[in-house]
Order: structure tokens, then sequence, then C-alpha cells
């Protein structure tokens, strides 16, 4: 988001996509991972959300099931507090949490931990400064929750919402640009693109 963004947003600012992501205007979605520590993410307005982002392929797993049911029960919460509910090794449920997230099911009120992945796949190792203790283990800041799709919006309404996108971001649709856009199959848009060129 930070290489991408930039470029087009000429004002850009970290502490003014933090301020949207805090306060529910954006939320962020994971796409798909990209090594251990980096991946792909989407960004919607949280009223877009249910149109424009595709359903979760639920992780498969134990403990993913786990986490999945607490956060149903429990809304937004601290990796501290789901370790503390749920026990066992932190790095494991830590990376069950992300692969909850690049499902896209989970999704958190900030992209720090993302930040913090990238940053520590970036520190050079060696020998640990004793003096130098974290809080908390680099990806598992903010708060954690499930991504809330309301699924009353048909799919009409979906594939009207994602061709209009695809008109806005780019002018001219081909398949090509349906595709590489991950916003469904040309196939499926292609018949929503019709009868919005046949009513002009």
């Amino acid at each position: 988001t930070e290489e991408v963004l930039p470029t087009r947003i000429r004002t850009f600012s970290r502490s003014d996509l933090d301020g949207l992501l805090a306060s529910g205007e954006l939320l962020w979605v994971g796409v798909e991972p990209h090594g251990s520590s980096d991946g792909k993410v989407a960004l919607y307005r949280a009223d877009k959300l249910s149109l424009l982002a595709p359903a979760p392929v639920p992780a498969p797993g134990d403990l993913q099931a786990k986490l999945r049911a607490e956060l149903q029960q429990g809304g937004a919460l601290f990796f501290a507090d789901l370790a503390r509910r749920l026990g066992g090794f932190p790095r494991d449920l830590l990376s069950a949490l992300w692969d909850l997230v690049w499902a896209g099911e989970v999704t958190n009120d900030t992209l720090a931990p993302l930040r913090s992945l990238q940053a520590h796949a970036k520190t050079p190792r060696g020998r640990p400064d004793p003096r130098a203790r974290r809080a908390v283990m680099p990806g598992s800041e903010g708060r954690w929750s499930l991504v809330r799709r309301d699924e009353g919006r048909s799919v009409a309404e979906q594939r009207t919402a994602r061709a209009r996108l695809l008109l806005d971001r780019h002018g001219i649709v081909s398949r090509e640009i349906v595709n590489a856009d991950g916003l469904g199959s040309f196939a499926e848009l292609y018949p929503v693109l019709k009868a919005m060129e046949d009513t002009g």
C-alpha cells in the first residue's frame, strides 16, 4: 500500500490511511501471501466491501477454526487476548491467524502488523541485544476481527458494482484487464457491460 498509494495520491500520508482504517471507513483484506512476511492486500471502503470483495475461501485447520470461532464471539480482539483465551504456542497461533488473513477472513484496524512483519524480515539476523525487548511479536499488533460482509447483496448488484469500478479505474475494459484486476471473470462481467452499453 505504501508503494502504490503515494504514486496515485499526491498528498498521501501514512497517518491519514491509519486514521481511515481506525475509524472503520476503510478496511484492508488479505489477498495472497508473498513469502512469510509480505503479501498482496486490497483496500475497500466499508460500504463497498460486500459489493467488491470476493467471498473468502476458509483456511483449513483446527487452530484456524478455533481462532475463527473466538473472533465470531469476541468481536475485535488484541493478539494477547486471543493467546490468553486459546493457549498454546503464540507463534503457532500467529501463523494460523495470518492464514485467516490471507484467506480474506480476518482483518485488523491498522496496517501495523503488516509493516512490522516487513521490517522484521529486513532486520539483519545476529546475536540479539539483551537490552532490547519487544512487548509483542512482529505481525501481532492491533485489534483483529472477522471481515464482516453483508450477505444480502445480490450477485447482480456485485457484478454491476465491479463493472462500474473497472470502468472508473481503466476507462476501457478488456478481458485481460478484468482477469488481471481480480474482480471476477470477463465471462461474469460481460453481460453487465453489454447491458450498460445497450442502455447508453
